[in-house]
């Protein structure tokens, strides 16, 4: 007496378990793309509220330039916002 098996369901159990290993969340290569775009949207928007920006505003959009990228001093310095934060 043996277990009768169809082929079919062997083959379901086969290819759930195949779809179930292959969900996986976003790649890390994803993750940074995803953040360095938000980044430069973001970068986008302050260099243009930069243009209307009084002293006390450059002052803030220095910090969160600050905040937003590693790199800010660079950022900072080719936006003319040194003289601004000091």
């Amino acid at each position: 007496m043996g277990c009768i098996v169809s082929i079919a369901s062997v083959w379901s159990i086969l290819i759930d378990r195949l779809v179930w290993e292959n969900r996986v969340g976003c790649s890390e290569r994803r993750k940074e793309i995803k953040r360095r775009r938000k980044r430069r949207e973001q970068l986008v928007h302050l260099k243009t509220r930069l243009v209307k920006a009084n002293q006390s505003e450059k002052v803030e959009i220095t910090r969160k330039l600050r905040a937003i990228t590693p790199g800010a001093e660079v950022v900072i310095e080719d936006w003319k916002l040194a003289k601004a934060d000091r």
